[in-house]
């Protein structure tokens, strides 16, 4: 019994120096980068190492501020620049009136970069995370929101307004959190539209009302089967990285039981076989199966009436099936890095779609023509 004892002792401290060490990480790597001057890396490091241990959110939180306060000193800072600027342009105006037009541009372009101050950096060229301070609470504690703001620096309302936010990610969603009113921070996925998924990045936290699950930063080395009881999930992120590949293999037959998909993503899993269930998916919108070895795809794809995006770059596929001319709601795919010649007549079947890539095949050019020739109205990249 003691023998049994001091192992899980052991074991206990082990973890605990294992989560010290990776919250010590952390942080260490959130300070490196708060020198450097790269204030959205800071933040995301610091949040990760309130992850390792919830137990030092305090400690965390003083390090948030302080970035928030050397962002609210460079806000102070191009305040400052502005309001010289803008005596320069008075002047300019009062002894140039040919200067008017140049004045009222450049004050436009002032207004704009003050708008911008706060902000980390833009999603796909769109986007930009940005926080607000509205002012103390009575506690006399600072406070902030986060929001998301277009290239002129003008809030995006749809994004909504949050407690704690992240910035857009690869996979078309952001990390955001919202107080529930006593005190407990929600969970939710936002995606640019402005749909809002409660949810989990972990199984262990799944419940009836999670209808989102990002398991990109977990390892498996198989599809989970204990997701298959999520019937209700609309949004399923599995993807591994270029440089961090999962072994899952197969996209399984059990998928079929989660009718309620909207968007699958199980980019670089290593996947070689897709079963032909999933086309019991007829609520998905959006497939990302990029980077994998997939050499052929079942007719079964066919009956993904509402799939509008489809993303199969970077793997072995030859030939489509002639099924894919019943997708009738894609407006994108993407098929760069594959190992086509040619594509089926039917893919002129496909009126909506707009972009279709095919760089990195080798498609002649006399196909390419033909190509064009079935998609008058889609831009064509080969």
């Amino acid at each position: 019994m003691s023998y049994l004892l001091s192992f899980v002792i052991c074991f206990l401290l082990s973890a605990s120096t294992k989560a010290q060490t990776s919250y010590a990480e952390a942080i260490q790597q959130g300070d490196a980068a708060f020198k450097n001057q790269e204030y959205k890396k800071a933040i995301n490091k610091y949040f990760a190492a309130e992850a390792f241990d919830p137990g030092k959110k305090d400690e965390v939180k003083a390090k948030v501020n302080l970035v928030f306060d050397r962002i609210e000193k460079l806000r102070v800072e191009a305040e400052k620049a502005k309001k010289e600027k803008e005596t320069a342009i008075k002047k300019v105006i009062e002894s140039e009136t040919k200067a008017v037009s140049s004045a009222m541009q450049l004050r436009s372009a002032l207004d704009k970069a003050e708008k911008l101050i706060s902000t980390f950096y833009f999603y796909e060229d769109k986007f930009a995370l940005a926080y607000k301070s509205p002012g103390v609470s009575r506690a006399g504690i600072q406070m902030f929101y986060f929001y998301y703001i277009d290239k002129n620096g003008d809030q995006v309302e749809r994004l909504g307004k949050w407690d704690e936010a992240g910035p857009f990610k690869e996979t078309g969603f952001a990390t955001v959190k919202r107080d529930d009113g006593q005190n407990k921070l929600i969970n939710y996925m936002v995606d640019t539209f402005g749909h809002t998924y409660p949810s989990a990045s972990d199984i262990k936290n799944m419940d009836s009302s999670i209808l989102a699950l990002d398991l990109s930063g977990k390892e498996w080395e198989q599809f989970p089967d204990e997701l298959m009881q999520l019937e209700q999930l609309q949004v399923f992120i599995l993807s591994g990285t270029y440089f961090g590949r999962k072994n899952i293999f197969t996209v399984p037959e059990s998928i079929g039981r989660l009718k309620n998909l909207e968007n699958l993503q199980m980019a670089y899993c290593s996947i070689d076989t897709i079963a032909p269930q999933i086309s019991r998916l007829a609520n998905l919108k959006y497939l990302d199966l990029r980077g994998n070895k997939i050499s052929e795809l079942p007719a079964g794809i066919g009956d993904l009436k509402g799939l509008e995006i489809l993303d199969l770059r970077y793997n072995d596929i030859s030939v489509l099936p002639p099924e894919i001319g019943k997708l009738e709601a894609l407006t994108d795919i993407k098929l760069g890095i594959n190992n086509l010649k040619t594509l089926p007549p039917e893919i002129g079947k496909l009126k909506n779609l707009r972009q279709l890539s095919l760089l990195g095949n080798s498609i002649s050019k006399p196909e390419q023509e033909e190509i064009k020739k079935l998609l008058p109205n889609c831009v064509i990249k080969f």
